[in-house]
């Protein structure tokens, strides 16, 4: 498949999801460089490490690769990290999208997975794999994959594609990488510091230190509001008819959001 049926492709799932808006994107548009931001964790030190790579055909072609074999047989264990995404004032539902592909249909078994980092761009910081898979014959054409990333909403986020235990195939191609998420919360004076909710996880009775807001809705993983209350100043609010799960709650002054919260209710 070529970047331009993807580019379509793509337009049409965004079509799908008009609620949805784009917070990071990155095409891999250069045909000699990764973007910048973007870098390399070489963790099994051969020195071969992703790099940008490129094919025309009908349409110019370009795309992020690491190498499973260059003329001799490599076994790697290569991370390309993403620059710091900060899902801190988004609101749930977050899905992440890539394209992913192999070099040769006859050697497809390329393995990787992305993992996620709430703390360093390191790879004792990549220890949250959310997906994983071995590639097969037919990822010689571009595959779309996606995957829920809810669970980071309120936190500034990496996220690295590995590839890694896998040998004497070919090459392992990335491009596309986008993050789509319910809303991009435009935030006022209530900041991360001064704006605080407890206890987090919550059993029935959820407080709030900041007398700025005077409305809360719970959203669910799935972006649907499922529970809405007004705030009294120096009253908790009742959350006790909750599922025990994680959930999004965004605050409003009026019907202006001033901040939204992962919460925990136990």
């Amino acid at each position: 498949m070529k970047k331009l049926l993807l580019f379509t492709l793509l337009a049409a799932v965004s079509i799908s999801l008009s609620a949805q808006e784009v917070l990071f994107n990155e095409p891999f548009d250069s045909q000699t460089e990764l973007p910048a931001g973007w870098t390399n964790i070489d963790a099994d030190g051969d020195t071969y490490v992703w790099y940008a790579d490129w094919y025309e055909g009908d349409v110019l072609e370009t795309y992020a690769v690491s190498e499973s074999w260059n003329e001799d047989p490599l076994t790697p264990d290569n991370y390309l990290v993403s620059p710091q995404i900060d899902l801190r004032n988004v609101t749930a539902p977050a899905v992440l999208y890539w394209t992913i592909g192999v070099g040769d249909e006859e050697w497809p078994a390329e393995k990787y997975q992305v993992n996620i980092s709430t703390t360093t761009p390191s790879v004792e910081g990549f220890n949250n794999s959310v997906f994983e898979e071995i590639l097969e014959a037919d990822a010689y054409y571009w595959n779309k994959r996606q995957i829920d990333i809810s669970s980071f909403v309120g936190q500034q986020i990496y996220i690295a594609w590995r590839h890694y235990d896998c040998t004497d195939n070919y090459k392992l191609l990335l491009d596309s990488v986008r993050i789509d998420v319910a809303d991009i919360v435009k935030t006022n004076d209530l900041t991360q510091d001064n704006f605080r909710i407890y206890p987090n996880p919550v059993v029935n009775e959820l407080y709030l230190n900041n007398a700025k807001a005077n409305r809360i809705v719970i959203y669910n993983l799935l972006g649907e509001s499922i529970l809405e209350r007004q705030i009294i100043t120096n009253k908790p609010i009742n959350v006790s008819s909750l599922k025990k799960g994680v959930y999004f709650a965004s605050f409003y002054m009026n019907d202006q959001i001033v901040s939204t919260r992962k919460i925990v209710k136990r």
